[in-house]
């Protein structure tokens, strides 16, 4: 599968969902698909990000309240310095705002440009 997903991630958290023809009856998979359906997004999502700091792959992303919510999947050199990232965090926090990596760094999202 790859460092970003593994067997148990599932099609919302990567944005492949639309993919998936609910229409056709029983699946491999249905159960989970039916339950991001339900709650309208998944428990994870993967999420571009930017560094100051060298990150690793395996490092640990937390909110400020110090709590693990997330763990970094991929991370390369970026040119300009610092590092660039992707990042499997819960929904929930990916949405509350603040993403710190190991050292305490604020990672900044990379928006999609227009």
């Amino acid at each position: 599968m790859g460092h970003d997903f593994d067997g148990t991630s599932i099609p919302a958290e990567a944005g492949l969902e639309v993919l998936i023809d609910i229409t056709k009856g029983c699946f491999l998979g249905q159960e989970s698909v039916a339950r991001v359906r339900n709650l309208g997004h998944p428990p994870r999502v993967l999420l571009h990000l930017t560094s100051p700091q060298a990150v690793a792959p395996g490092a640990e992303i937390a909110n400020p309240a110090g709590e693990t919510i997330g763990v970094v999947t991929s991370a390369a050199t970026a040119e300009a310095g610092g590092t660039v990232l992707l990042a499997s965090v819960r929904w929930a926090a990916a949405r509350d705002g603040t993403l710190l990596g190991p050292d305490g760094t604020a990672l900044s999202p990379v928006r999609k440009s227009d």
